[in-house]
Order: structure tokens, then C-alpha cells, then sequence
């Protein structure tokens, strides 16, 4: 049997050895010595999702989670598989719950925390490196391939060939192309006539991507097609995670600030005027850092009561100072045919000033939305029988 075709019920932390009905739920202790506490209201409103819950009596009855004071329990017993039934008044409903699905969504605090995908801190100096070719052979070459970005939010590419377009093809590997600013596939040429910085030869310090809108692109991807001849232009790649612990650790007064205290970032260039208040530092109900917004260009001079402008800009001083620090931090001369893969909501991208010479800089870039990545990640690990399948991964900088 695979993971997904073995027995729960072989299995203790999935096998229900006590049920006690109390004032704020149902407490269930589970063969592992584990203890959840199921409020009624869940437990009701449960009956409903997923699929494969039998809600019996119920399947006609509105989904709206309803008043807990007419919510009452008549019975309370373990079903012939081990599931939790449950018949409920006044309305005689009976729901069946799964034990394997009641202890994967058991609200406890180290049970969510087991739900939630750990984030790996970068190897000093190095990325994840896969081949093109190894990437497109098949479902489980392509898996770790997932994995590597979800986990480090960086994976770099080697021997795409660099034709035109192929940063297109690699994107379509991950989701469907999302449209930029810029549009779908954006060349950044030094003989571009687009007027934007990338296609200059000046430095550009580490920023995320269009923090200017409400939700900036998810996945972005650069495809070497030609290097500057006459030096410079190293890709400057850093993990945003890796810097918001590190400030947490070190300036703490810093790190509760960026968290805190949203900034306005904007654009106006192209016709457009696009304006986002946002957090620099994102961080879901547990505190964990899900998310990174910052750069320099965009942010605007701050718009906040005259007494939390000082502190703001000493934090961003604290965040900047840590942007450079080596073990966050991956430099690399990208050669044609390389393509860096990197999460928009966690790494922070930059390039070393370069001289053009005689020949021309090309990369083509385009994005993907992360919701999609994450789903197509979901539906191939679940495939391929991926007990990871299931985990909560990071919502990124949208707050």
C-alpha cells in the first residue's frame, strides 16, 4: 500500500480511543496519548466539507454555521470504522466524521503547527540547481523541482536554451503566465526602448517586485538569452525570510515595526498610477514570517502621525543594513541559457552595475500567480501518493 492507500486506523494518531461530550465541544483522545478539543459549532458546520463526510440527515439543511445556542448534541458514539457520529437536535441530523480527517484539521496549537510547511534557511552561498532537462522528464523530477521552491523560494535552472520565449515555456511548467506591468513575457535589453532601470547598466539594490500593487506577482522567472561582454550585471538574489528572523533576533523593536506599520509604495510611470499600502514584514496568526515587500524606488515619503515616522525609518535602516548580509545573500554572473525561478513574496532581487561593450544584456522575465503554483504543487504531490500535499503553505505579502 502507498501512504494514501494504508489504513488509518493502523495508524494511532489516527485511531479514536475516547470520546467525552463537554460544555465547549467534544474532547476525543486519540491512540497516541493526544488530546483535541472539537468545538460544537465545528464539529456542525464540519458536516459539510469535505466530500466524503456523510452528513445524512443533514445534506438538505442550509451551510451556514448557525447560532451556537441552537446547536445541541442527542448522541455521541465511534461508527463501525472508527469515525465520530454524531445525531444532533432538533433537527435529527447525523453526521459521520472520519477519524483520519478529524485529527488532520484538529485545531490544537502543535497540530497546526505540524500542518504548516517549515521554511528552510538558504545553504551559504548556494541555491537548489536542477537541470532544464531534468526538470521535464517526468512527474517526480518535477516535484522536487516544487519542493526546492517552496522550501528555499529560489531554484536556479541551468541549460534552458536561450532562445526567445523559453522563459514562457519553464513558466508554464508552474501555472498560468500572469500579466505584469510590463506584460506577460518582458524583455530587459539594454537596447530596449522601454524606459525602465533594468534596462539600464546601473546597479539595482534588492527589491521585490511591483510592491506598488495590492498583490504583487507570485513566482517570478529570468532567462539568460546574452550576458553583458564587458563585465558586471551579477544577479543579486536575498532571502527575505532569512533577513526578517535575522532583524527579529537582533532589533526586535525593528522587526515589530515593519510589521506593524504599513508604508506606501507607488508607481506611476507607463500611464498608470498605482498606489498599495503594505507591510515590509507579513506574518500569519502564529507569527511566522509569510511574506516580504520592499523597494527603495517605490516607497513614498511616510504617511504616518508625526511621532512613528523616526522609528519607522530607524527600522528600515535596521532591515536595510541586513540585506547584504552574506548568509542571505546569493551572487551569481547568470550565462546564457541559466534562468532563476524565485517566490516575489520572499526573495528580493538586484544586479551588480555591468558595461555593456559591444554586444547587448537580454533576459526575458515573466510571473506566475503563487495561488496557482501552490495548487498545481497540491495536485501533483496528491497524485504521486506526497504526504505534503496537505500543508498550509505561506499566504505572502499581501497585508
Amino acid at each position: 500500500m502507498t501512504a494514501l492507500e494504508s489504513d488509518p486506523r493502523d495508524d494511532p494518531r489516527c485511531r479514536i480511543e475516547r470520546l467525552d461530550q463537554a460544555a465547549d465541544g467534544v474532547r476525543v483522545t486519540w491512540a497516541d496519548g493526544h488530546l483535541s478539543l472539537f468545538p460544537i459549532s465545528w464539529l456542525r458546520h464540519g458536516c459539510y466539507f469535505p466530500a466524503h463526510v456523510n452528513s445524512g440527515t443533514a445534506d438538505g439543511a442550509q451551510r451556514r454555521p448557525l447560532p451556537a445556542e441552537t446547536i445541541h448534541l442527542e448522541r455521541l458514539a465511534l461508527g463501525p470504522d472508527g469515525e465520530l457520529e454524531i445525531t444532533w437536535r432538533p433537527d435529527g441530523a447525523t453526521t459521520r466524521h472520519e477519524a483520519a480527517w478529524l485529527r488532520s484539521n484538529c485545531p490544537s496549537r502543535i497540530e497546526r503547527s505540524r500542518r504548516r510547511r517549515p521554511t528552510k534557511t538558504w545553504p551559504r552561498g548556494m541555491a537548489p540547481e536542477f537541470s532544464y532537462g531534468e526538470v521535464v522528464s517526468g512527474d517526480r523530477a518535477l516535484l522536487a523541482f516544487y519542493r526546492a521552491l517552496l522550501d528555499y523560494g529560489l531554484v536556479i535552472l541551468r541549460t534552458v536554451p536561450p532562445e526567445e520565449g523559453h522563459v514562457a515555456k519553464v513558466a508554464q511548467l508552474i501555472g498560468p503566465i500572469h500579466e505584469t506591468s510590463y506584460g506577460r513575457v518582458v524583455d530587459v535589453k539594454t537596447t530596449s526602448a522601454l524606459a525602465i532601470e533594468a534596462n539600464t547598466p546601473k546597479r539595482l539594490e534588492p527589491h521585490t517586485d511591483e510592491s506598488y500593487r495590492y498583490s504583487p506577482p507570485g513566482i517570478s522567472l529570468f532567462h539568460c538569452l546574452a550576458q553583458a561582454p564587458g563585465g558586471g550585471g551579477e544577479s543579486l538574489l536575498v532571502d527575505g525570510y532569512g533577513v526578517a528572523e535575522a532583524l527579529r533576533d537582533g532589533a526586535p523593536e525593528a522587526f515589530e515595526t515593519l510589521c506593524r506599520e504599513p508604508l506606501s509604495f507607488t508607481d506611476t510611470g507607463g500611464g498608470a498610477h498605482y498606489l498599495a499600502r503594505a507591510r515590509v514584514i507579513s506574518l500569519d496568526l502564529a507569527g511566522n514570517v509569510v511574506g516580504i515587500r520592499y523597494s527603495d524606488r517605490a516607497l513614498l515619503p511616510l504617511d504616518l502621525p508625526p511621532e512613528r515616522i523616526e522609528p519607522v525609518y530607524q527600522a528600515l535602516a535596521a532591515w536595510a543594513e541586513r540585506l547584504y548580509d552574506p548568509r542571505f545573500l546569493f551572487s551569481y554572473r547568470m550565462a546564457p541559457g541559466d534562468l532563476h525561478v524565485f517566490d516575489n513574496h520572499r526573495v528580493l532581487h538586484g544586479r551588480t552595475a555591468f558595461t555593456v561593450g559591444s554586444g547587448v544584456r537580454h533576459l526575458q522575465q515573466c510571473a506566475v500567480d503563487r495561488d496557482e503554483f501552490h495548487s498545481n504543487f497540491r495536485m501533483l504531490a496528491k497524485r504521486l501518493g506526497a504526504p505534503d500535499w496537505a500543508e498550509e503553505l505561506p499566504g505572502g505579502a499581501l497585508a
